[in-house]
């Protein structure tokens, strides 16, 4: 038989790999939310390359392409930044069926434990509506993770950790604009996007507001968030019923 050495696989630090690193498992990987073909594809490339700029290659393009000459001497770099990166094109690639089932199976994991109150169950039919909204922004299938980034859809009252003022706004012109978008929003017939920003996008003028600064009022008393996913597009996927609810807590709370 013949037998050849990879090189060695360094932490950041530039020393051993360990625990001290973080994970060392594929399983406590693939419990993080990572893609099996992704850790496969990062791994492959701690030693290996095709050449000096592919960096995603499919498994059916490795095994087509290993050699040993492509193989390195010197020690490999394990960078979790990368291979969160790397998760996240894989993610973003993801048949939009398959992605709906995992994130769903990850979201119920993380309200199953903590025990959140989600009022919007997460099911495969309301996630369809939710995914084609998240899934750029999603890095790996970690369940905190799932439940950070999509929990303004499931839940009634989003959290207002970062306030309901936006930068550049006073609490009494937040107020004012967020009460003229809920009435501008009641008598819509249709609540999809492009119905509710033609209603919403002139009060920006008419309240002398930079269309920034009224959109950002309103994302944070839907959301919570200063970052979602395009607003419009948000608010029909939350829904009537709970846009209003939310608005007019955040006046309220104002």
């Amino acid at each position: 038989p013949l037998f050849g050495h990879m090189p060695m696989i360094l932490g950041p630090d530039r020393t051993k790999l360990s625990k001290r690193h973080g994970a060392t498992s594929t399983l406590e990987y693939r419990n993080q939310g990572f893609l099996p073909e992704a850790m496969s594809n990062f791994l492959a490339l701690l030693g290996w390359s095709v050449d000096d700029k592919t960096e995603i290659i499919p498994s059916e393009d490795m095994l087509r392409h290993f050699s040993l000459e492509r193989v390195g001497k010197s020690p490999a770099i394990f960078d979790r930044t990368k291979l969160e990166w790397m998760n996240g094109v894989y993610l973003r690639r993801m048949p939009q069926d398959k992605l709906i089932n995992q994130l769903a199976e990850a979201l119920d994991s993380y309200i199953r434990e903590h025990q959140e109150p989600a009022q919007v169950p997460p099911t495969p039919e309301y996630l369809r509506t939710v995914v084609p909204l998240v899934q750029e922004r999603l890095k790996t299938l970690n369940p905190k993770e799932a439940w950070d980034l999509c929990s303004f859809f499931l839940v009634e009252i989003p959290e207002y950790e970062q306030g309901l003022t936006p930068k550049g706004l006073t609490p009494e012109a937040t107020r004012t604009a967020l009460q003229a978008t809920l009435a501008a929003l009641q008598p819509l017939s249709f609540f999809d996007a492009a119905t509710m920003e033609a209603a919403i996008r002139p009060l920006a003028e008419r309240l002398q507001l930079k269309t920034g600064e009224l959109f950002g009022a309103i994302r944070l008393a839907v959301t919570g968030r200063t970052a979602a996913p395009p607003l419009f597009d948000t608010l029909a996927v939350v829904g009537r019923k709970r846009v209003m609810t939310r608005l007019a807590n955040a006046i309220f709370k104002l």
